[in-house]
Order: structure tokens, then sequence, then C-alpha cells
């Protein structure tokens, strides 16, 4: 999933990781470093294209830079501790509902 993000144009750097879901299974977040302005709308219709739908993100964060190790490694674990974030994007509170490579918009 992180190299079919990074496969993006925008997209410099990107991070994976699970969130707490509401009422079933963890969700997937990805916190991204953007080359220009952000549209995750265009991202969520790109992925969709060619990722399963289940693997599509539901939350997205756009960061500077993400959090390293001395090694540059990034953490996501500290990225993991935040959670969803009031800077997070979720694509399905958008009304991006991703079904069976199929996104419905929900107004």
């Amino acid at each position: 999933m992180e190299a079919a993000i990074l496969a993006h144009q925008d997209v410099i750097e990107v991070a994976a990781y699970a969130v707490p879901a509401d009422v079933s299974e963890d969700e997937i977040m990805v916190a991204l470093v953007w080359r220009s302005e952000r549209v995750w709308g265009d991202l969520v219709h790109a992925l969709s294209k060619t990722l399963p739908h289940y693997m599509v993100p539901r939350y997205f964060r756009a960061l500077d830079a993400p959090p390293r190790t001395q090694n540059a490694k990034v953490r996501k674990e500290a990225l993991r501790s935040e959670g969803v974030t009031p800077d997070s994007w979720d694509r399905e509170a958008d009304g991006l509902i991703l079904k069976a490579h199929k996104i419905r918009e929900r107004r």
C-alpha cells in the first residue's frame, strides 16, 4: 500500500499504520509528506484504481516531516500512539465510501 501511495506524483513520503476503530477492527491511517498542495479526494480516487477497497486508508494526515529514530527510520509507534488527530482527514466523514473498487460519494 505504501508503494502505491508513493507512486502518486505529489507524495514524497508515506507511513502507514493502524488506528483503533469505533466499532470494528483497526482502520488504516497514513501520514504523508506532500510535494505540493494536497488533494485528498484525488489521491483516494487514484488509490481506488490500484488497490483493493479494503486497503485504501480511511484516515490521512499531512506532515512536514514524520518523527524519526536516530537511524532516520520513521517512528510509526509514535504516529500510532497519537491516533486520529484533529488535523487528520477522514475520507468516510467526507463522503468517500469505497466498496469493491467503486467510490460512492455520499452527499
